[in-house]
């Protein structure tokens, strides 16, 4: 029985194969999201990756004015199934326009050549919404996004948004900005402090070896008495920030930041604590001041942690 129950997961997550890679397109922008007020025309830049042994999906994407290259949205949502339900469900975050800031959940439905998404989602100031947008794979290298209805602080909102994308060639740069050869976030670097919501903290050193280099080495110390060293690095090649950090017992962290910016990033996390329990989820962390800064954390386990890291004076 065990077995079928894992075939079964595996053949749903394995439904998202035709969608892995990375995806560009340009649309007229979407209006009615409390971010989304600007019109125009925006060019699309996704992609959809496996994580964790092909157990669960990362959606990533990036839309931009193609006249002043401002933002439109940035995102990030992950889907996985669920252990309770056994049913596919998502989790996500993003910043729509200059500084909307939202975090959403959401069920998944397939349907011929695709899948329908459900989601509800509220900003930072509190606004919610509710929407319904669906994928679907109209070519061996084109793919259709639509979103199918949409409901914003209580009022239905018109949609009829609908754009399609191509597959980017492996190797080839398409539409994508250059990657900066420096890392566009700013280093936190000496002591820290972390006071969590779950009542954990731990003091941290960060400490950049070399000026030429974008790299840093980081010692964490648990409330508890865990030690956890890390390495994080600026992946120029792709504009990505990878922490690995590693404790006692096979205890390990990875997070992947695919999206970064001078004072706020955004990624995926997965992890394994002392007592070999496994956890996936998505991450936020804003830089609110020279001194401070603030992190999200959503876990498929359908937990929300908040951080507050302060520099030590």
């Amino acid at each position: 029985m065990l077995y079928l129950q894992v075939s079964t997961a595996k053949a749903q997550i394995e439904k998202f194969a035709p969608f892995i890679g990375t995806w560009e397109g340009t649309a007229d922008a979407i209006l009615g999201f409390e971010g989304m007020k600007e019109s125009g025309q925006v060019r699309w830049e996704t992609r959809w990756r496996w994580l964790s042994n092909k157990t669960a999906v990362e959606h990533t994407w990036s839309s931009s004015y193609i006249d002043t290259g401002k933002n439109q949205s940035t995102g990030t949502q992950v889907f996985y199934l669920d252990a309770k339900s056994k049913t596919v469900v998502t989790t996500g975050f993003g910043v729509d326009g200059d500084e909307t800031q939202w975090s959403n959940t959401g069920k998944v439905d397939f349907v011929t050549k695709g899948f329908e998404v459900t989601i509800s989602e509220q900003t930072l100031s509190g606004t919610k919404s509710s929407y319904v947008f669906k994928n679907t794979k109209i070519g061996r290298q084109e793919l259709q996004s639509e979103l199918l209805s949409m409901v914003v602080g209580g009022k239905e909102v018109s949609t009829g948004f609908k754009h399609t994308m191509k597959r980017v060639k492996r190797g080839s740069q398409g539409m994508t900005k250059a990657v900066p050869a420096k890392c566009p976030w700013e280093w936190m670097l000496g002591d820290w402090t972390i006071e969590r919501s779950n009542g954990t903290s731990a003091k941290i050193n960060w400490v950049k070896p070399r000026d030429d280099a974008e790299y840093l080495y980081g010692t964490w110390i648990e409330s508890d008495g865990t030690v956890l060293n890390e390495l994080i690095s600026w992946q120029s090649d792709r504009g990505h920030l990878a922490t690995n950090g590693h404790g006692p017992n096979g205890s390990f962290v990875a997070i992947d930041m695919s999206h970064v910016e001078r004072h706020m990033m955004s990624g995926t996390l997965s992890k394994r604590d002392t007592e070999g329990n496994l956890l996936n989820g998505v991450v936020l962390i804003e830089r609110v001041s020279p001194t401070e800064a603030r992190t999200k954390i959503i876990t498929t386990d359908g937990k929300t942690v908040t951080e507050v890291l302060k520099a030590v004076q």
